[in-house]
């Protein structure tokens, strides 16, 4: 590329100053020459302002080719998101079949109003015109999204913000859980249960007769349409419309005829009996209307009853009544149905058989409350004509623990507004309840009416009752008495006022207790505090740091309680004892200079005293030391001994003979030394390619520019992408190192003394070059001699749209880095060696600024003025040749 930039210029130069140009007259040359010059400097500097990235290679596909699967999708301009008359994704047809839950009796057919378990495909009624003025083609396509959208809301159970709404009332409605299909309730009929005596038979039953005794039958006989069972030798036998019991009674009459053992006669007592069952039941078919989950028509089990084909139904909905549900046969009610006894008490009286056509008619409530607060169930609950508030507290389970039970809140809409009214205890039976009534029961208040506290430096500090303890004395009794070290100078009592203020009162509690003052009368929420002693002697402790085991830093900074007489010694026991570091020659003691509290004008300069102390080593007790007690407020420092030094070590590692961790045996050992321990470096060894890898704490500077550079990356839209780890604390880094002139010269300037940490790595001979950072295809490549920077870049695909070329750099193996260099407008790229990576750098948006361009545009002008003195000045000396 240097190559291809470089020749041209030469040729003109050529062309217009050297005998090259002869052919060319001298007014063409000088009419020429400016023209030729500007085109070629206007295009050089237009070549170092790269135009923005290219538009990515795939652009979005178009709405129409969206795949129905995706979950999100691109809105087209004008156009709505649901066309009109569409359905929501989770509303089903009417005439429809539910599908959510499946029942080996159960065939409806019917609408389903429960979003949460339709299965059903969605309805969309497109308007025959277009209002928006939208391609027709693109409304098509959205709605094919709007139809795989739905899908997908279906399938994944999300909701819209209504049918969420409405979700939420059904959860607070008060039995709607027993119809949710959450709970193990299920209603189903259990078919492992005989019928009952009073199975009204019908149509398509099958009646098993089984006779034993003297005479023998054990046969099922299906009931026909006309209601008959047609028994052998008896013949048919009329049953339809019967209970089990009569019929039993009908077929043992008629079947006594044939078989006289079956009743007592004339020949004898009776020897053969009679029992007739159900064999198997017939199916009806059950209609439900109303406010239901899923209303339509249902094939059931008659067996089936009014819970059952309830619960088959998803139950009623949010608006739909617990309490007033009809049951419809032959067009008369025949029974109203209140589900809450079962609910409350388990009761099921009115769970009653159902019949072939029955209709179930689940109405609108009329009267719905709200009650919330400190129940144990609140929620929303259906009230009939007659129920008051009691009723309701009854249905919410009754008050908690922690109710306010003497009064509840009561919110009331009226005409224009609402209403809030305060119902007492005394109304509780008696308060009608209207429709929307919003009951709130209150928690008590988290406070005690008779209690007072007593804290500080008595044996049992706490909460007492004031009717035992009216006074100070007493309350002080109660808590067993005061404490050795107790402050009996003064005692604070802290009392609340009526406007919840505090005061502040003291008494000399030495006087009361004496009797010398009268008792102090307490009060509800009174605090009494007693000091103790030593909470008011400040700077009672000593402090020991430096080398001892267990100064306890982290827990007391330090700090050790000072006791009377205490020593050195004594004090370094109680840190854990001396560490192997630890000088016993120069302990030294910080005193704070203690001076009488008088009025002076002047200031001293000595604000301490500094003490040298020797101890011993095992801690005994040296006449020295055990003589120099401490005083409170003291700091004692265990310093170190004189060249002490915790063993350091040198890990080598790669190609040398004896790889391995080497200890360091002087402050200026250096790589040379630790490698000849090591046996110096093999045959296979890359010298070249050696580094030395050393940890290094990140300083103040460099955390602070990573931030900038984090914030950088963070504004330029092009790197938003980019993951950058945080900058450690401690870090390892390659210091590059040539070991080839540091093996010919020992001990010089380019030798290194090693530190603890240090890894001396030595690999064997490298041949490849690793080419990354903005290029079209970031590789691994054989590494060859004389292949240049751009070869390099070439077998990665080449510079990208996005590199920076003038920034990009060789990284080598032994950690030494070369940035590409500048002249003119030219890039001067490093060379590569064994081992190497070639790092193209990003171009990022700042790049490209108009800061940028007027930078590089007086760049150009520069060298324009250089280069045109140049040729001038060539063209001068060849006229004086």
């Amino acid at each position: 590329m240097l190559q291809s930039r470089t020749l041209p210029l030469r040729s003109l130069l050529n062309l217009l100053t050297t005998g090259e140009g002869k052919a060319v007259s001298p007014k063409l040359n000088r009419f020429l020459f400016p023209f030729l010059l500007n085109g070629l400097l206007s295009l050089v500097a237009l070549g170092q302002i790269t135009p923005p990235s290219s538009a990515p290679s795939q652009l979005p596909s178009s709405p129409a080719q969206t795949p129905s699967n995706n979950p999100t999708r691109q809105p087209t301009t004008g156009n709505p998101s649901r066309q009109p008359g569409t359905l929501p994704a989770n509303r089903q047809q009417p005439g429809t079949v539910p599908t959510d839950r499946p029942s080996a009796t159960q065939q409806p057919t019917g609408t389903n109003r429960n979003p949460a378990t339709s299965g059903t495909q969605p309805r969309t009624n497109a308007p025959t015109t277009n209002p928006t003025g939208t391609d027709p083609t693109a409304t098509d396509a959205d709605a094919t999204l709007d139809a795989a959208n739905e899908r997908r809301v279906r399938e994944q159970g999300e909701l819209t913000p209504e049918e969420e709404e409405r979700a939420r009332i059904r959860r607070r409605v008060f039995g709607y859980s027993i119809f949710n299909g959450a709970g193990p309730v299920t209603f189903e009929p259990n078919p492992r249960l005989s019928a009952p005596a009073s199975y009204v038979i019908g149509p398509d039953d099958v009646l098993s007769v089984l006779m034993y005794g003297y005479s023998e039958m054990n046969q099922a006989f299906p009931v026909s349409l006309q209601g008959n069972v047609v028994i052998p030798l008896v013949g048919a036998v009329q049953v339809s419309g019967l209970t089990l019991s009569q019929a039993e009674d009908r077929i043992r009459s008629r079947m006594s005829t044939r078989y006289a053992g079956l009743k007592n006669s004339q020949w004898g007592p009776q020897n053969t009996y009679l029992r007739v069952t159900i064999d198997q039941v017939r199916t009806i078919r059950v209609n439900l209307v109303g406010e239901v989950a899923k209303p339509g028509s249902y094939n059931l089990t008659s067996l089936t009853t009014v819970y059952n084909a309830l619960y088959n139904s998803g139950g009623p909905t949010e608006i739909g009544s617990f309490r007033t549900i009809q049951l419809v046969r032959k067009d008369k009610v025949i029974r109203t149905i209140d589900l809450y006894p079962y609910l409350l008490t388990g009761q099921k009286k009115d769970d009653i058989s159902l019949q072939d056509d029955d209709v179930i008619y689940v109405p609108a409530y009329k009267t719905r409350v709200d009650i919330n607060g400190e129940v144990k169930k609140p929620g929303l609950y259906e009230v009939l004509p007659g129920e008051s508030l009691a009723k309701i507290l009854e249905f919410a389970g009754g008050f908690n623990e922690v109710a306010l039970r003497s009064r509840v809140s009561l919110i009331r809409l009226t005409d224009r507004d609402r209403r809030l009214i305060g119902v007492d205890a005394t109304q509780y039976e008696t308060f009608d309840m209207r429709d929307a009534d919003i009951i709130s029961v209150d928690r008590i208040m988290d406070r005690y009416n008779n209690v007072v506290f007593i804290s500080g430096a008595v044996y049992r500090p706490g909460q007492y009752p004031i009717e035992e303890n009216p006074t100070l004395k007493k309350l002080i009794d109660r808590a067993e008495g005061l404490t050795p070290d107790a402050f009996t100078g003064r005692v604070r009592l802290i009392r609340r006022k009526a406007d919840l203020t505090n005061d502040l009162l003291t008494f000399d509690l030495s006087k009361v207790v004496n009797g010398e003052l009268p008792d102090v009368a307490l009060q509800r929420e009174d605090a009494v505090e007693i000091l103790s002693v030593s909470d008011l002697r400040q700077g009672r402790n000593v402090r020991i740091q430096g080398n001892v085991l267990n100064p306890q830093m982290d827990e007391n900074e330090g700090y050790f309680p000072w006791f009377e007489g205490m020593t050195i010694e004594d004090l370094v026991i109680a840190a854990g004892g001396l560490t192997e570091s630890a000088s016993t020659y120069n302990v030294e003691v910080l005193r704070p200079v203690r001076k009488n509290d008088t009025l002076s004008r002047s200031v001293e300069s000595q604000v301490a005293q500094v003490f040298q102390i020797a101890i011993s080593r095992d801690l005994k007790k040296t006449p020295t030391a055990s003589s120099f007690k401490l005083e409170p407020a003291d700091q004692v420092y265990v310093r170190t001994v004189l060249n002490f030094q915790e063993p350091q070590f040198v890990q080598v590692e790669g190609q040398v003979l004896i790889p391995g961790p080497y200890g360091i045996t002087s402050r200026d050992e250096r790589v040379t030394d630790v490698l000849k321990r090591a046996g110096g470096v093999n045959q296979f060894a890359y010298i070249e390619g050696a580094t030395l890898v050393r940890r290094v704490k990140t300083t103040e500077a460099e955390l602070r520019q990573r931030q900038a550079n984090l914030l950088e990356i963070a504004d330029d839209g092009t790197n938003s992408a980019v993951q950058v780890e945080p900058l450690a604390p401690d870090r390892e880094e390659r210091i590059s190192i040539d070991l080839k002139r540091v093996l010919a010269n020992p001990h010089s300037d380019d030798d290194l003394i090693v530190e603890d940490g240090d890894v001396i790595r030595i690999p064997k001979l490298l041949q490849t070059v690793r080419v990354g950072g903005e290029v079209q295809f970031p590789t691994t490549t054989r590494y060859e001699k004389g292949l240049s920077f751009v070869d390099y870049v070439s077998r990665g695909g080449g510079f990208s749209s996005k590199s920076r070329k003038r920034l990009s750099y060789v990284l080598y193996a032994n950690g030494e880095v070369k940035r590409t260099k500048r002249f003119l407008f030219f890039n001067s790229y490093p060379r590569v060696e064994p081992g190497s990576e070639v790092i193209v750098a990003l171009k990022t948006k700042s790049d490209i600024t108009p800061q940028a361009i007027l930078s590089t545009l007086g760049q150009s002008l520069q060298a324009l003025g250089a280069l045109t003195s140049i040729i001038l000045a060539v063209q001068a000396l060849s006229k004086l040749q």
